[in-house]
C-alpha cells in the first residue's frame, strides 16, 4: 500500500519567521514612507521661505539703487542751491519788517510778493478805516516797501457775516524787492 504523504499540507503555509519579518518590512516601508512625507511637508515652507527671500532680496537691491539716486539728487540740490544761495531773498526779513508796520487793528489775509514783476499784494481787514492810513504811513517808512506806484487800492465797508463792521482793503504796489532785505 502507498501512502501519499504530503508534508507540505502538513506544515504551516509559513514559518513564523517569516511572518515577523514580513511585518518588519512593513513597518520598515510605512517609517520610510513617513520620514519622506515630513521631509516634503517640511521642505514646501523652506521653497516659499526662498521665494520670499529672492523678493526680498531683489526689493533691497531695488530700495539701495533708489537711496543712490536721491543721495545723487541731494548733492545735486546742494551744489545748485550753494550756486544760488546769494540770489536768494530773504523772505523772513521781510515778513517781519511788515509785522512790525502792521498796527493793531489790522490784520491780513493775503500776502504775496514777486521777484519777477517787482510787485507786492496785501489783502487784509481793519477794524476802523482810520487805521489804514496808519499802516500804508508805516509802509512806507520801511526801506523795502512802497518805493514805486501804487497799482491798486480797493477799499470796501463789510456789511455782513462776523466781520460785519470792518473795512477790507486791497493793496497792490511795485516795491524794491531786493536780493537782501535791509533789516530794521
Amino acid at each position: 500500500m502507498i501512502q501519499n504523504i504530503n508534508l507540505y499540507l502538513a506544515l504551516p503555509p509559513h514559518p513564523k519567521q517569516y511572518l515577523a519579518s514580513k511585518w518588519l518590512g512593513k513597518i520598515i516601508i510605512s517609517l520610510v514612507g513617513l520620514l519622506t512625507l515630513i521631509y516634503i511637508l517640511s521642505y514646501i515652507p523652506l521653497i516659499k521661505q526662498k521665494s520670499q527671500l529672492d523678493q526680498l532680496l531683489a526689493t533691497k537691491e531695488s530700495l539701495n539703487a533708489q537711496i543712490k539716486a536721491i543721495e545723487q539728487i541731494k548733492i545735486a540740490n546742494a551744489a545748485s542751491k550753494s550756486a544760488v544761495k546769494p540770489k536768494l531773498t530773504q523772505f523772513s526779513t521781510y515778513f517781519k519788517n511788515l509785522a512790525k508796520a502792521t498796527p493793531n487793528g489790522i490784520w491780513l489775509t493775503n500776502i504775496k510778493f514777486s521777484h519777477l514783476d517787482k510787485s507786492l499784494e496785501l489783502n487784509g481787514y481793519a477794524l476802523k478805516f482810520e487805521f489804514i492810513p496808519n499802516f500804508f504811513t508805516n509802509l512806507s517808512n520801511l526801506p523795502d516797501f512802497l518805493k514805486g506806484n501804487i497799482s491798486t487800492l480797493n477799499l470796501s465797508k463789510v456789511e455782513k457775516g462776523d466781520k460785519a463792521g470792518s473795512v477790507y482793503f486791497q493793496f497792490g504796489s511795485n516795491v524794491n524787492i531786493k536780493t537782501s532785505p535791509t533789516k530794521k
